[in-house]
């Protein structure tokens, strides 16, 4: 297995979605036309994320809690068309943090060459108001977010079966 260094800020790719300075119009993703909107109500002060893709549908929605759990509630990946034409894999997933005094660490898993290896992506990712956005490019199959001593996971899909092996 091969591990990606921590980096100490946010990837360009969600560095910035969750910048509450930012106005409250939709921001596009790095990713296929998607687009995040965030939002904190003003009747109870919990945090929205809405993610929508490139027809306009939602496709994720995550609230904020007063309950300190620490969940990935949504993931999800594809290939997308960058500005040069080629086309790249991606992965996205979203979900809460609890409040304690360590920062989440999102870790998304993947498996390359005719043998199957292990390659993990490690990023700290966006937060706002307990909730947290990650986003990496590459064909990964899996997400796990740690904070502390506490983990969960959430598979993204099957194992990709991208070569047939005669």
């Amino acid at each position: 297995m091969t591990l990606s260094a921590i980096s100490p800020r946010v990837p360009p790719s969600t560095g910035t979605l969750l910048n509450e300075s930012e106005g409250l119009d939709c921001m596009p993703l790095a990713i296929s036309g998607w687009r995040l909107r965030r939002r904190v109500q003003h009747n109870n002060g919990r945090a929205v994320i809405e993610i929508s893709d490139d027809s306009g549908e939602l496709i994720g929605l995550i609230t904020s809690t007063s309950l300190p759990i620490l969940s990935v509630d949504a993931a999800w990946r594809g290939r997308g068309q960058q500005v040069d034409g080629t086309r790249q894999w991606w992965a996205l997933a979203i979900g809460h943090a609890s409040a304690a005094d360590e920062d989440p660490v999102v870790t998304f898993l993947r498996r390359v060459g005719p043998h199957g290896i292990s390659r993990r992506t490690v990023v700290r990712p966006a937060l706002l108001h307990g909730l947290w956005v990650a986003a990496v490019p590459g064909l990964h199959t899996a997400v796990t977010c740690s904070q502390g001593p506490h983990h969960h996971i959430r598979r993204l899909a099957p194992v990709p079966r991208l070569h047939v092996h005669g």
